[in-house]
């Protein structure tokens, strides 16, 4: 219970501590661009500041003071809130329809494709493993998240430290607020449309494509950029009747080329600094001074402070280098497009407009194409000139070796979008374009430029995206603001123009219903995930009763009847998507599942039961048992790995290698793999034995190495596996065999185990022969 009611605090003491130093701006700007802003610039600061008290060697002492010193400073950030007044110009029924369509997605996630406590952990092992090091040891590990600033296990740490959190729990219980938070940020993105009709049309959609309880660096750092985004667009319309279109597009043009200086070049500490003088140059009361020239003479303003709207942007472009690599695409695109949506274009460009808005939409079509053609073996167009984008790992910051496959080809981007979008938003776009084309009232749509520009660049995005651009489909979420904005202009005229509406968009939403649950009773790919299908054939059932209430229902009902379709369809679309994708994303289990996990009930059991085992004990299993294990324990594994099952092939070999002689019991083969892998790797496991003092220079040496052989059905078959074959993501979950059990209790004591199918030996090796001089740099 207390994880879940300490679990909003994850948001609230970044917001808290930042409001500290950005409290001049409250009542400047917009409530919710204030508070989004101040959330996501908390985070880093926050986990910045706990990774140099980390370096200086202040956590392990102190770091339940600094813990402290947190919460004093949120709850003065949070009091000055206290003085602020605002009206939320949103319309109720959009924040109803919105709410409703999140609530329904989080329940099928969270309770119908995971059985609490079983649950897609996947990347979050990481964190969590994290998490748990530094609340429990008070180690933030620099090799938990390589190349990414540590934000959830910084955060989730405070409250471990000071509350006793469980990650675990909030894995379900951030949900809410992370639902909340996203809600925000989209509140505030959705106050470019000038409309509060149209706005609210905006806020529905947007908010039900992107909005949903994940949280992970990549995510913060996208919708950081939607307030990049929103920030620039209000400079810019402001910039027009001051300084000029001309002087704003070079600052911003200066803007996007020092912040990919500084991301390539800086430190992470000196952007840092960088972004606490910004922060704090909201509180400086110095004079800015502007001349504008009009007859018959000159006058003065004086402004007390800067423009807050420019420091925001400043900060935006700061910060979102520190959360993720990925800024480096999502910055020009974010600047561009609020940018772009200032504009007012001339008249003789609208011409124009019909050409592309049709030719766009149907270039699409064309890697659509390619994509359908490579899924059926026709042809792989992508082999041929997919090596011509290996020059853009180095943008991003990875290299041709690691996931940077993952990122590219037309196939990976078209199912990317794909699922982004949505079969009945789709739909919807269809019908957009065929109404705008076809009919006469339609193509007048092309001389509204709050129709035409947003379509013409999400149309343009979405081409860049699907000819398979690196990491591109990162930015499709921005089409489906960008679709959005056109649409709510064009609904207006569509609905009007149409005889029955209402019971046609109930038909359609039923038709798109019956496309998911056919595929999955007839696709044989989707037999073992039929489990998860009933709340689509509830949908479905419910979706049939509004059909033919459509028909006959009274004039007051209408309102109420398309709010419940406008939820229902976006719901749809959301977990259709998810459940249309499952066999993609997991691969086919061994036999029919009841929940999406990669580990057991009895493999959380036995991870419990270790948490009172000494971090100078490293963890030897698979990778998908050490994960889980790494997670509840805060404990080092014997190995480094990304993902759940990325692993070097020397060290995946030599992991095999101990697994094996283990299951033969014989300890001298065990112990001879393990100092192997101690002195080729184990970064995670060096760093913590030095931080909590067993090896203090260089020159000592350990006298054992003290391991932790955990053991399960997912063990043996991890083992058993060679070159590009992997297990299935999911558990195998028979009991082991007496023998099993019998070789591993030869090996060390059994100190835990769970229904005879998950145990755990403490298994002492003799020492080490030499210590890495430097465990980071050790190849793993």
């Amino acid at each position: 219970m207390i994880s879940i009611l300490t679990s909003p605090l994850f948001y609230l003491i970044p917001l808290g501590t930042t409001l500290c130093l950005l409290g001049g701006l409250v009542g400047r700007l917009s409530l919710s661009l204030v508070l989004a802003n101040a959330c996501c610039v908390g985070f880093v600061l926050l986990t910045i500041l706990l990774q140099r008290a980390e370096a200086l060697d202040m956590l392990r002492g102190s770091f339940q003071g600094i813990c402290l010193l947190i919460l004093v400073a949120t709850v003065l950030g949070l009091l000055s809130l206290l003085r602020y007044k605002t009206k939320w110009n949103i319309v109720p029924p959009a924040l109803l329809i919105s709410f409703g369509t999140i609530l329904i997605v989080y329940l099928y996630t969270y309770f119908a494709l995971y059985h609490y406590p079983s649950g897609d952990l996947f990347q979050d092992v990481h964190s969590m493993k994290g998490a748990e090091e530094l609340g429990r040891f008070g180690i933030l590990s620099p090799h938990v998240t390589d190349s990414y600033i540590p934000i959830k296990q910084a955060i989730s740490g405070i409250l471990i430290r000071t509350f006793g959190f469980d990650p675990l729990v909030g894995f379900w219980a951030l949900g809410p607020s992370t639902i909340l938070f996203k809600l925000l940020v989209v509140f505030a993105a959705s106050s470019i449309v000038p409309s509060l009709r149209h706005r609210a049309f905006v806020f529905v959609i947007v908010s039900a494509v992107l909005v949903n309880g994940e949280f992970s660096n990549g995510i913060l750092c996208f919708f950081a950029s939607l307030l990049l985004m929103t920030t620039t667009n209000k400079w810019m319309r402001h910039s027009i009747g001051t300084t000029g279109v001309k002087n704003s597009s070079l600052l911003l043009i200066a803007l996007v080329g020092t912040e990919i200086l500084v991301a390539l070049q800086w430190t992470q500490l000196a952007q840092v600094y960088l972004l606490l003088v910004i922060a704090g140059a909201s509180q400086i009361p110095f004079l800015h001074l502007s001349v504008e020239m009009s007859p018959p003479g000159g006058t003065v303003t004086i402004r007390k402070r800067l423009d807050p709207v420019l420091l925001l942007i400043l900060l935006m472009t700061v910060a979102m280098p520190l959360m993720h690599r990925s800024s480096i695409i999502l910055i020009p695109i974010a600047i561009g497009i609020g940018w772009a949506l200032a504009l007012s274009t001339p008249r003789l460009m609208r011409p124009a407009f019909i050409t592309l808005g049709v030719a766009l939409p149907l270039c699409s079509l064309v890697p659509v194409g390619v994509a359908v053609a490579e899924y059926l073996n026709i042809s792989q167009f992508s082999n041929r000139y997919q090596p011509l984008f290996s020059w853009v790992a180095l943008i991003v910051g990875s290299n041709g070796g690691d996931d940077f496959e993952l990122g590219i080809g037309v196939r990976n981007a078209f199912l990317e979008f794909a699922r982004t979008i949505g079969l009945n938003f789709s739909i919807l776009l269809a019908t957009t374009f065929l109404y705008a084309t076809l009919s006469r009232s339609g193509r007048t749509l092309w001389q509204d430029q709050r129709f035409s520009v947003p379509w013409i660049i999400g149309w343009s995005l979405t081409l860049l995206i699907l000819v398979g651009t690196p990491f591109a489909y990162r930015s499709s979420f921005y089409t489906v603001l960008l679709f959005a904005m056109s649409a709510s202009i064009a609904m207006d005229r569509l609905w009007k123009s149409a005889r029955a509406p209402l019971p046609l968009a109930t038909i359609l939403v039923v038709l798109s219903t019956g496309t998911y649950l056919l595929a999955a009773y007839t696709l044989s790919a989707y037999r073992p995930y039929l489990p998860f299908v009933w709340p689509i054939t509830i949908m479905f059932s419910l979706l049939a009763v509004m059909v033919v209430c459509a028909f006959y229902c009274s004039r007051r009902m209408e309102h109420i009847l398309l709010a419940a379709l406008v939820m229902f369809a976006l719901s749809l679309d959301r977990i259709g998507s998810k459940f249309i994708s499952l066999p993609h994303s997991y691969g086919q289990p061994a036999s029919q599942i009841q929940a999406i996990a990669h580990y057991t009930e009895d493999d959380l059991a036995v991870a419990q039961a270790l948490r009172n085992i000494t971090p100078d004990t490293a963890i030897v299993s698979d990778l998908h048992t050490m994960a889980i294990v790494r997670a509840r324990t805060g404990m080092d594994g014997i190995v480094a790995f990304s993902n759940i099952d990325t692993l070097a092939e020397k060290s995946r070999t030599l992991l095999q290698q101990a697994i094996n002689a283990a299951q033969t019991a014989d300890k001298a083969d065990y112990c001879e793999a393990v100092r192997q892998l101690i002195n080729n790797g184990a970064a995670e496991y060096w760093y913590a034995i030095r931080k909590i003092g067993i090896i203090k220079s260089s020159n000592d040496k350990l006298s054992e190495i003290r391991t932790l052989f955990v053991f399960s059905p997912n063990t043996v078959d991890w083992a058993d596996t060679r070159g590009a074959k992997r297990t299935s993501y999911f558990p195998n979950e028979r009991p082991l065999l007496n023998q099993e059990i019998d070789s591993i209790r030869e090996l060390g004591p059994i100190v835990a185990n769970s229904s005879g199918k998950t145990i755990a030996s403490l298994v002492t090796c003799p020492a080490v022969k030499e210590l890495p001089e430097d465990p980071s740099l050790a190849p793993y």
